[in-house]
């Protein structure tokens, strides 16, 4: 288990473009009910489940931390100006098994002025943040055996509870190799002005 702010060696299974994955995945949230309201429900075929969107995106920077790209699940920042990483498109609702959203990322391929990799996640539903969620979580799995070294929870304490927005995690270069380190930092999405410049604190 990779302590917050810790650091470990990143693995990868070093064939072809020494591919990564980070994966987001959410629950839809399904209230407990009192036998009455079931029955009210019942008769007016209301919905029981809310579904909640959430976005993942990552910003990147050089060796002197000045930003150089970013991915997200807009259509129009999908895939960054080399290739070599990539949004698996929007997911609105959080449905099915698996990762939601998905952010690909070709080492191999990277541009050497890119050093490091900081990812976010944010919940776009309006007035609810991580708490309403069932179960969020990021993960980092090696993109050709989908073998997951590292996960998140978000939500899960009282420091997320409340917040719509996550730092979780970084991947950079040092000496040569590729490392990934534990951020966990939470926010309100409102707080926010610029994610560009406020993840440069993680860099530093």
């Amino acid at each position: 288990m990779l302590q917050k702010s810790a650091s470990e060696p990143l693995q990868y299974t070093k064939k072809a473009r020494h591919r990564i994955t980070c994966g987001l995945s959410w629950d839809i949230k399904v209230r407990n009910r009192g036998f009455v309201e079931k029955l009210v429900t019942l008769s007016s075929k209301k919905q029981e489940v809310k579904l909640y969107d959430l976005d993942l995106a990552c910003v990147m920077y050089d060796g002197n931390g000045e930003f150089v790209d970013g991915v997200s699940s807009r259509p129009d920042e999908a895939i960054d100006m080399s290739g070599a990483v990539y949004h698996s498109g929007d997911d609105d609702t959080g449905r099915g098994g698996g990762d939601d959203e998905q952010i690909s990322v070709e080492l191999a391929s990277l541009p050497e002025s890119i050093h490091h990799i900081v990812f976010v996640v944010e919940v776009q539903s309006k007035k609810h943040n991580f708490s309403n969620v069932g179960t969020a979580e990021i993960r980092i799995a090696d993109g050709m055996d989908d073998r997951t070294q590292f996960t998140l929870l978000m939500g899960e304490t009282a420091e997320s509870a409340d917040k719509t927005a996550c730092v979780p995690l970084r991947v950079y270069r040092e000496d040569g190799n590729w490392m990934i380190q534990n951020i966990g930092a939470y926010y309100n999405s409102a707080d926010v002005s610029d994610w560009t410049e406020e993840i440069k604190k993680f860099i530093a």
